[in-house]
């Protein structure tokens, strides 16, 4: 979420403001370390898990992050096709849709 970065950063905030005027609420989990300056002015939840490491963007907090939470959420949107947190996203759904085990089970993916 560091605006220096620009790009999908200042996306994601774009989004959220078109988003609320919907009466959507949002929050934003990202690979930027904890207590950041620039976290803290924006106006939404922002979960900062930690920094990223590699190419891929690989961070070992956001499989389990994601799946104590994806309950909380109607839709998940990922910015950053290729890299981890996609596949994160995809493990966490598939281990969150086995462990329903009554009503009917969405598909997710």
């Amino acid at each position: 979420m560091n605006p220096e970065l620009g790009g999908v950063c200042q996306a994601i905030r774009t989004l959220i403001k078109g988003l609320e005027d919907l009466n959507v609420q949002n929050e934003v989990v990202c690979l930027d370390v904890p207590g950041v300056e620039f976290i803290k002015a924006d106006h939404f939840p922002v979960h900062a898990i930690g920094p990223a490491a590699g190419p891929w963007a690989y961070n070992s907090a956001l499989s389990p992050w994601l799946f104590t939470n994806v309950s909380r959420f109607n839709v998940i949107i990922l910015h950053g096709l290729w890299l981890y947190p996609n596949y994160a996203i995809r493990k966490a759904l598939l281990k969150y849709q086995k462990k329903r085990t009554s009503g009917s089970v969405q598909k997710y993916l």
